[in-house]
Formats: C-alpha cells, structure tokens, sequence
C-alpha cells in the first residue's frame, strides 16, 4: 500500500487583471512505511499560474513523525515547492509562503499535481493545503 488521499480542488475567480487562485487540498494517510504516493495523491485539474503558498496541518490523532516530508510534483517530476515541504513540524500548523527557486518564482504549467509524502510514520495523517495564483 501506499497511503491515501482525498483531494479537494477549489478555483477562486477574480475581477482583478492579475488571475483568480487555486486551493488544492490533499487529506493524506501514510501507509505502514509512512509513505503517501501513487495515482491516489494526482489531481483531477491541471494548474497553470504562480506557486505562491503551502499550508500543512499534522493530525492532532494520529500525529506523522516530526520533520516528515512533503513534495508536490508536476508532470516534468519537478517539485512545484522547490523543496520547502520538508522537515515539517508534527504539532504546529505552518505556512510557507512566496515560493521561490534561484530567487524566481516556482511556476507551475498546464500541469496536474502529484502529493508525495515521506518519513511521516506508519498511519501519520496530516493536511497539505498548495494556493497557486493562476496566471
């Protein structure tokens, strides 16, 4: 097995010139070997726009095993969070915000999501929330 998750994608719209936003929520359950991958974890939607936000809550049952690791990967394999998804807290709710690579913004392109999630202990459960600012 490995993991689940249950995916929530949610498309903001906006009068602005500058885009609406997209909010992708995965609710994930490590397997035995505190790992979440596969088919399970891709979303429905293709994203296109700017990675400008990662939110992830830990299970307050069901704690993942502290400095867990999460990727979100695009369909080139790349990770849209340029590696600011590792080391998370098992106890406090963070938010990493303006993704950035080489002082670029991470984009992401006519692209579904992949979650990924490493080293959170067997049945971790936790919540990664990704806000693109569609472009």
């Amino acid at each position: 097995m490995a993991g689940t998750s249950t995916i929530l994608e949610y498309r903001a719209e906006s009068l602005s010139p500058a885009g609406g936003f997209d909010r992708i929520q995965w609710t994930w359950v490590a397997d035995g070997a505190g790992v979440v991958s596969g088919a399970n974890g891709i979303t429905a939607g293709s994203y296109t726009g700017l990675v400008v936000g990662l939110v992830t809550i830990p299970s307050i049952v069901t704690v993942p095993t502290n400095l867990y690791d999460i990727t979100i990967l695009d369909t080139d394999g790349a990770d849209v969070m340029v590696g600011a998804g590792a080391n998370r807290s098992d106890t406090a709710i963070e938010q990493t915000a303006g993704l950035m690579a080489a002082g670029v913004p991470r984009t992401v392109w006519n692209s579904t999501l992949t979650l990924t999630i490493a080293a959170s202990g067997a049945a971790g459960k936790g919540i990664a929330i990704l806000y693109i600012l569609r472009r």
